[in-house]
């Protein structure tokens, strides 16, 4: 038996992406003020936004049911990275590991449909062992070759680069991973859909 935990249809993710297109991107980068003071929540209200916690990297619950998470190093500010769960496929047992690998064929490129209707062709997209796959523009992006390599992941992906229509506009990822019990007999796998926007590099982040 497989299990899908969010919930989340393409049709979401498509909804979702778009809301993230409009944000003011230098405000998210900021970060958000100390959790649980008057400020944080009109932070959080601006964009509708529901608070799940207030330490560590923040965690909110959008108005079109997604979660969105602020990567900041548990900080909350500055945000280097904002990033949602789009798909997430668990088994029951190990006999259902070869479902897994097949419904995560499936559902990949009608996710990525769903992004790119919103953002328009990707950059680029492929499989983890293309040999044209390439190398991020920030070490932070996505991980080496040598990783990739090892680990299948991520097992598929695409991205996009900043749109030029704003100031500090984030590099896009969707990327696909299939857990490493999924190849095996031994225990239940998994796989997994991300989007993730990354602050772009020579910003005034602190990155080269």
């Amino acid at each position: 038996m497989l299990t899908e935990k969010t919930g989340r249809t393409p049709q979401d993710l498509a909804t979702e992406l778009a809301a993230l297109v409009g944000l003011d991107w230098p405000w998210v980068w900021a970060g958000p003020p100390q959790g649980g003071s008057p400020a944080f929540g009109e932070w959080c209200a601006r964009y509708g936004w529901q608070p799940q916690n207030v330490e560590g990297n923040l965690a909110v619950r959008t108005g079109t049911g997604g979660r969105l998470r602020f990567g900041s190093g548990g900080n909350w500010n500055p945000v280097t990275d904002v990033d949602t769960v789009v798909w997430d496929l668990a088994a029951a047992t190990a006999a259902d590991n070869e479902q897994v690998i097949s419904a995560a064929a499936d559902a990949w490129p009608r996710y990525l449909d769903a992004a790119a209707g919103v953002l328009g062709a990707p950059r680029w997209t492929g499989a983890w062992d293309d040999p044209d796959f390439p190398e991020p523009p920030h070490e932070s992006y996505w991980p080496s070759r040598d990783f990739r390599l090892r680990t299948r992941r991520p097992y598929r992906f695409a991205y996009w680069q900043p749109a030029a229509d704003g100031p500090e506009r984030p590099y896009v990822v969707l990327d696909q991973s299939v857990s490493f019990p999924t190849w095996g007999e031994a225990a239940p796998g998994g796989s997994m859909i991300w989007l993730t926007a990354f602050r772009p590099v020579g910003d005034g982040s602190g990155r080269p």
